[in-house]
């Protein structure tokens, strides 16, 4: 993010939750990724799962400790798509999975996502898949064990350096946008809104 966006940042006045959301999600709410995870206080999500709920949007509460809950927002349709892809589910093949649609894969995660986190264990490596990762990044991570990649943004890169480099960019682009976009007063509500209807551009919302 640029000195500029930081600037801007701390000059807003907008509720700390709703700004920390925009960080966290920014290309998942713009429709750039499949998912996301959260982390946030049960307070807080009770009054942001509103805002957040519904439409093409769907949430999985994969942790609770304490007054945290661990929260996966995803897009069914996309997160289908992605798990039907053939090294996909190669992998989840390989880590015991034996039924790929998105409510089976989900329910086994949380249980596997669950039993790591009591245990103080790495999380399960399908993690990956579940947040839309490319397949080849996703080989890459468990094949080196989270070491030897090429480049490291959102994920650690294993294969087309380039390429992600971009997708990186393009993440970026969507933070600095819907930033932009709540300091100019549009409210996260109707942000999301028009993130679904696709009616939001970078270039409308430049500073």
């Amino acid at each position: 993010m640029s000195e500029e966006m930081v600037g801007t940042v701390r000059q807003m006045n907008r509720e700390k939750q709703e700004l920390q959301l925009v960080f966290q999600c920014a290309p998942f709410l713009i429709g750039y990724k499949i998912s996301n995870l959260v982390v946030m206080s049960e307070c807080d999500w009770q009054r942001l799962s509103g805002i957040l709920y519904g439409g093409c949007i769907e949430r999985r509460i994969l942790y609770e400790e304490k007054d945290k809950l661990t929260i996966l927002l995803y897009r069914p349709d996309m997160l289908a798509a992605h798990l039907n892809d053939r090294g996909a589910r190669e992998i989840l093949r390989a880590e015991g999975y034996r039924a790929f649609d998105v409510g089976a894969v989900l329910t086994a995660f949380t249980e596997r996502y669950r039993e790591s986190r009591r245990r103080g264990t790495d999380f399960p490596h399908e993690l990956g898949l579940l947040l839309g990762y490319p397949v080849e990044d996703v080989r890459g991570f468990i094949s080196n064990k989270g070491k030897n990649s090429l480049y490291a943004g959102y994920w650690k890169v294993y294969a087309n350096v380039p390429a992600k480099r971009s997708i990186f960019r393009q993440y970026e682009r969507a933070k600095e946008m819907l930033v932009t976009m709540m300091y100019q007063g549009i409210g996260l509500p109707e942000i999301i809104e028009m993130c679904s209807k696709k009616e939001v551009s970078v270039s409308d919302y430049a500073m």
